[in-house]
């Protein structure tokens, strides 16, 4: 995740991520919680949005400063977002990754 920058989920800059997906705060919770649900993923921090979806950590308070902190950190494309809430038809994150990332 190299030169990605991160937007707090409060910050006007997140909300035009999310508003750039047509998605809302409340929204966004709910894809996580089927995330975490479905897939099995251990949110400890959610970090924030980034332009390619939402970054998180599976470490309860998270801090850069810890060592190796950025050696876990995950994130949940945009596009498998929009899959876990029903807005586009399952298997469209598989589609997605075959393509090589292309939308």
């Amino acid at each position: 995740m190299t030169g990605m920058t991160i937007h707090q989920i409060s910050s006007p800059k997140a909300a035009v991520l999310l508003a750039l997906q047509k998605l809302t705060r409340e929204q966004l919770d709910a894809a996580l919680r089927i995330h975490a649900q479905t897939h099995g993923a251990r949110i400890g921090t959610v970090l924030g949005v980034a332009s390619a979806g939402l970054i998180y950590s599976h470490e309860i308070n998270w801090s850069p400063d810890t060592p190796d902190a950025l050696k876990d950190l995950c994130i949940v494309p945009w596009v498998l977002i929009h899959e876990l809430l029903g807005n586009v038809p399952p298997g469209t994150m598989d589609d997605f990754l075959k393509s090589g990332g292309h939308q």
